[in-house]
């Protein structure tokens, strides 16, 4: 398992094990990745986002980095400024996991899956 093994839409989940033995590894990624989206955020900084996307990714022309930046941060629907986690999002990622998923279980308890100690490591 990579850095944090499944880089999920805005979450990311690496087992607990991993988490332990990689600790300093995790707060650094979270650190860096808030300051990268701090930097996108930042309209001084749009040029050079949108010319770091035009560099290095496959058939990015400046028309589809614009339309990409403008995307990353639409206040509806782009990146999360902020790496605190939704509890509500996460009772419901529960419920509808208990209610559709297959083995059939009762997921309830998010704490039981969530650990937010790194957070507060990273972040105070």
């Amino acid at each position: 398992m990579d850095l944090f093994g499944h880089y999920m839409g805005r979450s990311a989940f690496a087992q607990r094990a991993w988490i332990k033995q990689n600790e300093a590894a995790v707060i650094g990624f979270m650190r860096a990745y808030r300051e990268a989206v701090d930097y996108l955020f930042e309209p001084r900084n749009r040029a050079a986002c949108e010319a770091l996307l035009v560099a290095n990714a496959p058939d990015m022309t400046p028309a589809l980095a614009k339309k990409t930046c403008d995307i990353f941060v639409d206040p509806k629907g782009g990146l999360f400024r902020n790496l605190a986690l939704d509890m509500e999002g996460v009772k419901t990622v529960l419920e509808l996991r208990s209610k559709y998923g297959t083995p059939r279980k009762t997921l309830a308890d998010p704490m039981k899956y969530v650990d937010l100690s790194l957070y507060q490591k990273a972040f105070g």
